[in-house]
């Protein structure tokens, strides 16, 4: 029998008071680091997060868009003598960020410190406001009138600056419809040497006569994030005016045909953007001066009164759907790659005339062969088809001389 028994050791009073004061350490330590986790989680969502800031931008697709319509291939940066005589439209879309309280403010102009507070107000009429107005959502669609985003009294005097480029700090239209971001804040004249103040020439054009003004040359649109008087966010689109058509060409000369006229010339326009050649005529005022009453040399003719056109290589072309015993005065204009028509060219006149080509006059000898009525004047009538016409009528006397040797 083991006389010793096993017996637990009782702690003394000191040790008894230290275990409870240990577990409630332990308890005070995870709830610190509890603390410290929810405060970790906390702060890494507002880094993960942070407050946007105030901007403007132009989204990369579909930057910009045209009302009317134009023909596939025109670049779309181009503004047209056609864009500006239909009264066209442009639309933007822009890209709002903490935009509550401010302006949208849009600007036209020909140098890129149009997008500086201070630069526009010495810059004058090199910067052309067209618009101001609250935004009420973050993405809007903002429509523009050709002739309103134009800076005639900039481009007509050789004002400007931007040079047609393609590209700036903002957001840029391109050939392929492309685009770019907004620009930092006050972008587009930090640091730029302040011009000497510029006034505007005279007389200021509007409405429909900006079409006419022949301007041409590159420029920018603004579009400005305002807080009061101070620009936090800018965004642009680099846009090409093109409002004059090559020269026409010169020593015209007339042929009459039946209900058309044939209107030649020996020298044309060497412009490397030439396309095409238009003739227009209209009724004469005066037939002895060769006078018309909306037709006038030098200046761009009515699209209404285009009676033929044809190709840069060609040096005449039919003016038809003319009335015979008419007189009518015609000239020629040239066409570039925009579809622009230039001005016109001297005048000539000349009367349609029924004209008998050589298959009337053998029908009414009392030719029987073929049908119809073959005039030398007619369209695409040529050596070839004066040559059928003969050897039809020689066929045909042919016959006849056989028949009489025959009885």
């Amino acid at each position: 029998m083991n006389r010793f028994k096993t017996r637990r050791a009782l702690p003394s009073s000191r040790e008894a008071a230290v275990e409870p004061r240990a577990g409630a350490h332990r308890v005070s330590s995870r709830a610190l680091h509890g603390v410290v986790l929810l405060l970790s989680l906390v702060l890494g969502i507002l880094v993960a997060e942070p407050v946007a800031a105030q901007s403007i931008s132009i989204p990369s697709t579909a930057p910009l868009r045209r009302f009317p319509e134009r023909r596939s291939g025109l670049p779309p940066e181009v503004i047209t003598i056609n864009d500006c005589d239909q009264d066209g439209t442009l639309e933007v879309s822009l890209n709002l960020s903490q935009a509550n309280g401010l302006d949208v403010q849009i600007w036209s102009g020909t140098s890129s410190g149009c997008a500086n507070d201070d630069q526009r107000v010495t810059l004058g009429y090199k910067c052309k406001r067209i618009d101001t107005f609250n935004p009420n959502q973050q993405n809007i669609q903002v429509t523009l009138k050709v002739r309103d985003v134009l800076p005639i009294d900039a481009l007509t005097d050789g004002a400007s600056s931007s040079g047609g480029s393609t590209s700036t700090g903002g957001s840029t239209s391109s050939p392929e419809g492309e685009g770019g971001s907004g620009g930092d804040s006050g972008a587009g004249g930090a640091g730029a040497e302040t011009p000497e103040p510029t006034e505007p020439p005279e007389p200021t054009v509007t409405g429909s006569d900006i079409c006419n003004t022949g301007a041409k040359g590159g420029f920018t649109l603004f579009f400005l994030l305002v807080d009061g008087t101070k620009t936090v966010s800018s965004a642009t689109v680099e846009l090409r005016a093109d409002l004059e058509g090559p020269e026409p060409p010169s020593e015209l000369e007339v042929g009459i045909g039946e209900e058309r006229l044939f209107i030649g010339w020996n020298v044309g326009s060497e412009a490397d953007d030439l396309v095409a050649y238009r003739v227009f005529c209209e009724p004469a005022t005066d037939s002895a001066s060769c006078t018309a009453a909306s037709l006038s040399p030098g200046v761009r003719p009515p699209g209404e009164l285009e009676a033929g056109r044809t190709a840069q290589t060609s040096s005449e072309a039919p003016a038809s759907g003319l009335v015979n015993g008419t007189t009518y005065a015609c000239g020629v204009s040239g066409v570039d790659t925009f579809d622009n028509v230039g001005p016109l060219s001297e005048l000539v006149c000349g009367m349609p005339e029924p004209v008998l080509g050589y298959f009337e006059a053998y029908r009414r000898a009392g030719g029987k062969a073929g049908g119809g009525i073959c005039s030398f004047d007619g369209p695409g009538q040529g050596f070839g088809g004066f040559a059928a016409a003969a050897l039809v009528a020689a066929l045909a006397v042919l016959r006849r001389a056989r028949g009489g040797n025959r009885r």
